[in-house]
């Protein structure tokens, strides 16, 4: 299959970037690439998976996960993981929305149409700004919820104040 593009949003002060209604017969893996991202305050970029039929988003304490990478002045790594969170965190360390950091990056999400499995994420991002909080990192985990319906889209938002930036979908044919 190739990649096809499918939608793009630019954010000014929302609470919320969505992109539900994901065609997932059609394709089997998504690519939202994301630039200038930054919330209003400093903040974590984070994202939550939308159930097939829904509207509203899986915020249950089901997305298992991780965000390994180091900040750009320590040669010490930086990370964490999460276990029954409520959304899935992209970044570390803390985009400084409030000085002008941004986040850049892209996010892959795969199985969103299977019912039996449990849809899985990854993806990298680099977060500049001030000088505690550059840096550059891997991202990854799933749902614990294999949703009977399986699942058709999903959003991003900022942990705290609403977000901001450039967020571009594509979708990769199934062969």
């Amino acid at each position: 299959g190739a990649w096809t593009y499918l939608d793009a949003t630019v954010a000014s002060g929302v609470s919320t970037v969505d992109f539900f209604g994901l065609a997932t017969g059609t394709y089997d893996v998504f690519a939202c690439w994301f630039s200038g991202v930054w919330p209003s305050t400093d903040a974590d970029i984070i994202f939550r998976m939308q159930e097939a039929g829904g509207p509203s988003v899986d915020s249950g304490s089901v997305y298992y996960g991780f965000v390994v990478g180091g900040n750009n002045n320590s040669a010490t790594p930086l990370g964490s993981n999460w276990g029954g969170a409520t959304s899935a965190k992209i970044n570390t360390p803390t985009v400084s929305g409030a000085v002008g950091g941004t986040c850049d990056g892209v996010m892959y999400v795969s199985q969103m149409h299977r019912t039996s499995v449990r849809p899985s994420y990854w993806g990298h991002a680099k977060v500049t700004g001030n000088d505690t909080s550059m840096g550059t990192m891997s991202f990854g985990g799933s749902s614990s919820n294999a949703d009977s319906d399986g699942f058709s889209g999903f959003q991003f938002l900022s942990s705290s104040g609403n977000i901001n930036g450039t967020f571009r979908l594509y979708g990769l044919n199934k062969s």
